[in-house]
């Protein structure tokens, strides 16, 4: 099956079982595209969001992300705290906010980002920037199921990168 440019569009007209592994690969590159285009307020790319919301504070610790994963970060509470964890190690954080800030970003590869220091300012950025990564991952997923771990990771990885500028 040939994918038109019309699919590219709406995700909604193909079903990932009707899309061959060959095909999976262009289609998920056109997804991302479509998704890091700006939408009117509703959905900002994640980098625009961040840019917008949080960059211009003067409040920002610069964390460096060393420990990206092929796989999602989890958040692991523990006698000093939370940490961010994957297999290649983990990020002590002060608190269970700046965990799930940082996870977001552990998730898309990013490797530095300014982290606020004030809590309740994550809590209220937090669901926006995490309801950002799960559409991503919603429309994304399902057209990955056919492809191999490898390939797999490496596109969700260029999916990511174009979605965080």
């Amino acid at each position: 099956m040939a994918i038109s440019a019309s699919v590219y569009a709406d995700p909604q007209i193909v079903e990932p079982s009707e899309i061959s592994s060959a095909e999976s690969k262009d289609f998920v590159t056109a997804q991302a595209t479509a998704i890091s285009q700006p939408k009117p307020n509703k959905y900002p790319r994640i980098g625009q969001f961040y840019r917008e919301r949080v960059a211009g504070r003067h409040d920002l610790l610069l964390r460096e992300l060393t420990i990206t994963d092929n796989k999602a970060a989890t958040i692991e509470q523990n006698l000093f705290g939370y940490r961010v964890a994957t297999s290649n190690g983990f990020l002590d954080c002060r608190s269970e906010t700046e965990a799930r800030f940082l996870r977001v970003f552990v998730d898309l590869g990013v490797r530095e980002i300014g982290v606020p220091q004030d809590d309740n300012f994550l809590l209220t950025i937090l669901p926006e920037l995490e309801s950002l990564k799960q559409r991503i991952d919603n429309l994304l997923e399902p057209y990955m199921l056919t492809l191999n771990p490898r390939l797999r990771a490496e596109l969700r990885r260029s999916a990511y990168a174009k979605v965080a500028q």
